[in-house]
């Protein structure tokens, strides 16, 4: 609203002061939070204050607008200052956007976070309280993070706010979860990064899960010219700080040379295409397991909110934001990420929340339970839902939940979706879409459906060691039991698939025979997993299929990361020494401290070589299927590797690392 404050003597205007302002009440009653009447789940970002141009915050008011409406657009209406306060521009345009703000005393602990700074809580929050209670969009007094101030100030901070502003919530320290009643009215979440679990939810307060998720991808030297102002792009010079190797390739990040990506290949072997394509699968990582988290976090009894952690990147070399540090969409659009950040989310919460229950096989039943978190402005009282499942542009199967009804504020039960998967030939995405008729209430998951049957590569000249031919033999007729001699009078076009790699696979190849390598314990392998880092690297920052013939009709998803894989990521090998530009990369991880495969192809000698790192002797269909598709391409005439490494420099490769 706008108004006028007007100061009259005998009827004449002497002052006035023009303001606007607004009206809302929110408090704490029990567990639950209400904001005007209503109870609330906090849709929380949290903001640690990055302005690579400025480095302060901009004075302007239009500026914080543009950004606070697309955080509102992407679902938030509440936003986590990390030990700040904000400029009053900031708190304007959250006023007038309709987002929650909670500042915070700069303590960690009991500890200022400034150098020069004094211990002295009571007038920190004296001075907050009276500079910027003006702004509605203040929601919560917050004393500062992840720790204790002394124990004589505990209580006194709480009451000493209450006393001067009894209408918003105070919070001990955000990321305590063992605050008490008479010093807070929330309580921060467990202390672990993810999946929250319902028996970490304790306490008689509002439970906030705190820096949730902080998914750590891969740094992006794409955005190096856009740092124009105070900041130069952090890609360059050695990486400080817990988590970070001092010895990572500059190949990985931008200096102030041109972009080393831009023309030709890396030094560490990648074309330029491939390692943007990385750069993007950490993006879509990022992606993926924010919609798991966040639906996590709503599926959760007991959960009240979440502060996602962060709205932007705070550090270019550790990415963990939703949006990179401009304020500019990675992967995941505002449509996308609305469908599980909204007042009202549709759940299925018998999905795991690793997405390694994304597969099934033709004929296969499914069956899941549908929940709905509510906490729209009213109850959803007599409704119908419909669902879909749909594949290349086809219904398969589809339903409704007639009389659906959840109660404000409340997780209910819609009912449960049963359905067949269709019989296929070739694996396929089915999306499963579910949406509550007439509330614009929608959300939707991907699986992947494998054949169960299928007309398998034919094998001719073939060979394999002892473990794989005990695995295969029943389903590769053609297939014979590698023995000792086996180099012996062998011929080119012929094939070894075996687990290990030796001095017999080096000889069968250098006599120009293929060899299908199904495991990397040769090379020193390390496991990326599908996880990606906290705060710092680990061994998974993204992983990228390249555009090969190799992965024939298997579900590469435009070469980024998805359920169809998830399963199988095994084992990885780092890009380095005599590997470096020896080899073609099928499939690369941006590990610790380089690029690493899990599959890659090249010549040796006269003869050929695929490796593979990827769990493909499971008996998970995905793993079945893509190997049948690398037997059909080693194979075939679509086999040219460009690479080559010579026989002897493989064999001291491999002693190097101890095979």
């Amino acid at each position: 609203y706008k108004g006028d404050v007007v100061l009259e003597h005998d009827g004449q205007e002497i002052d006035s002061w023009p303001t606007r302002f607004g009206v809302r009440k929110i408090v704490r009653e029990g567990k639950d939070i209400y904001l005007n009447g209503k109870k609330i789940f906090l849709r929380g970002f949290g903001d640690d204050y990055v302005y690579p141009l400025t480095i302060a915050s901009p004075p302007s008011r239009a500026i914080h607008l543009k950004d606070l409406k697309l955080a509102k657009a992407y679902g938030f209406d509440y936003v986590r200052l990390h030990t700040h306060v904000e400029t009053p521009e900031f708190f304007q345009a959250a006023d007038e956007v309709g987002i929650m703000v909670q500042p915070a005393l700069p303590y960690e602990g009991d500890r200022p976070a400034t150098r020069d700074a004094c211990y002295a809580p009571i007038d920190d929050l004296d001075e907050l309280i009276h500079q910027y209670r003006r702004y509605v969009s203040l929601t919560t007094y917050c004393m500062g993070n992840e720790g204790w101030h002394y124990q004589e100030f505990r209580a006194p901070l709480f009451e000493f706010a209450k006393l001067l502003d009894p209408t918003r919530l105070v919070y001990a320290q955000d990321g305590t979860d063992i605050a008490y009643e008479g010093m807070s009215d929330l309580m921060g979440g467990p202390p672990v990064r993810y999946p929250v679990k319902a028996d970490e939810i304790h306490g008689t307060m509002p439970v906030i899960l705190h820096e949730y998720l902080n998914l750590s991808g891969p740094p992006d030297y794409r955005l190096a010219k856009m740092f124009t102002g105070a900041e130069a792009p952090p890609y360059s010079g050695s990486l400080h700080g817990p988590g970070f190797d001092q010895n990572v390739p500059k190949q990985l990040f931008v200096n102030t040379e041109p972009e080393p990506l831009s023309t030709g290949g890396t030094s560490l072997g990648l074309s330029p295409s491939l390692a943007e394509r990385v750069i993007m699968a950490g993006q879509e990582l990022q992606s993926i397991y924010q919609k798991l988290g966040l639906e996590r976090a709503r599926a959760t009894a007991g959960v009240r909110g979440y502060d996602y952690w962060t709205i932007v990147d705070v550090n270019a070399l550790m990415p963990q934001g939703l949006l990179n540090m401009f304020w500019q969409p990675k992967m995941s659009t505002a449509e996308y990420f609305r469908q599980f950040n909204s007042p009202a989310v549709l759940l299925l919460p018998d999905l795991s929340p690793y997405g390694k229950d994304r597969i099934y096989t033709s004929g296969q039943k499914v069956s899941y339970r549908v929940e709905c978190s509510n906490y729209s402005p009213s109850a959803i009282d007599n409704a119908t839902a419909s669902w879909t499942a749909e594949a290349e542009g086809k219904v398969y199967a589809q339903g409704k939940l007639e009389s659906v009804s959840v109660p404000q504020g409340a997780i209910g039960q819609l009912g449960r979706i049963d359905f067949t998967m269709p019989e296929v030939d070739h694996p396929m995405k089915i999306e499963l879409k579910v949406k509550i008729e007439g509330l614009g209430i929608e959300n939707q998951w991907g699986f992947f459906c494998f054949p169960a049957k299928w007309a398998h590569a034919g094998v001719r000249r073939a060979w394999a060691s002892k473990t794989v031919y005990d695995k295969l033999h029943a389903t590769y007729h053609g297939l014979r039991l590698a023995g000792p001699g086996l180099t012996r009078k062998r011929g080119a076009h012929e094939l070894l698939v075996t687990e290990t790699m030796g001095l017999q696979e080096i000889d069968f190849m250098k006599s120009g025979g293929t060899v299908l390598l199904l495991g990397l314990k040769n090379l020193s392998p390390l496991q990326p997993g599908i996880w990606l880092g906290w705060w710092g690297p680990n061994n998974q920052r993204g992983t990228a299929m390249a555009n090969s013939p190799a992965f024939g009709s298997f579900p590469t998803e435009g070469g980024m990361p998805s359920f169809a894989i998830f399963r199988i990521i095994h084992d990885a090998t780092l890009l380095k020494g005599d590997l470096v530009n020896h080899v073609d990369p099928l499939m690369v991880t941006l590990s610790r401290p380089g690029y690493s495969m899990s599959v890659f192809q090249c010549r040796v000698g006269s003869g050929k070589l695929v490796a593979s790192g990827l769990d493909l002797l499971s008996d998970e269909p995905e793993g079945a299927y893509l190997l049948d598709q690398f037997i059909k391409y080693v194979q075939s005439d679509q086999f040219k590797p460009t690479n080559g490494i010579a026989p002897n420099d493989l064999q001291a490769l491999l002693a190097s690392s101890g095979g």
